[in-house]
């Protein structure tokens, strides 16, 4: 008996890779991997013969823009409460608050030397990497 995994990516590529390395390691576990956006598409019409039966959904790709909103985020929850089964794992990767202040921070150091030192209320309100970009809300003194 083995762990019953779906893995799930919104991108052929990111599917593709991982199924390639999951091969490479000729792991016993039942694993099936589908190209599909948990926050954005009906899961259970997709995967219809495995719902209620996996042990563990990562999601690794882009799953911080599954919580941009609420009602994606629900959708995103809801495909995969109902693909698991009772007891069942999910798990995926987004950025920690740490990494974020600490770039945020660097953005705003980095501004300052650029503008010569000069203290200006206007600070850059955004942080981005490959994978994500989050902009700051900037509110005015009072």
């Amino acid at each position: 008996m083995g762990l019953a995994t779906l893995w799930l990516d919104t991108s052929c590529s990111g599917i593709s890779w991982v199924q390639e390395a999951w091969e490479s390691q000729r792991k016993s576990y039942n694993v099936e991997f589908f190209e599909a956006d948990p926050s954005k598409e009906d899961l259970e019409i997709k995967v219809e013969k495995i719902v209620g039966e996996v042990d563990l959904v990562p999601c690794w790709r882009h799953l911080q823009l599954c919580f941009e909103i609420e009602e994606i985020a629900r959708r995103l929850l809801s495909n995969v409460a109902s693909l698991l089964k009772p007891g069942g794992y999910f798990f995926g990767i987004t950025p920690d608050s740490s990494t974020i202040w600490a770039e945020y921070q660097k953005n705003v150091e980095a501004y300052h030397n650029r503008s010569g030192g000069t203290k200006s209320n206007v600070f850059p309100n955004y942080i981005r990497s490959e994978s994500y970009m989050i902009t700051f809300e900037v509110k005015e003194e009072k």
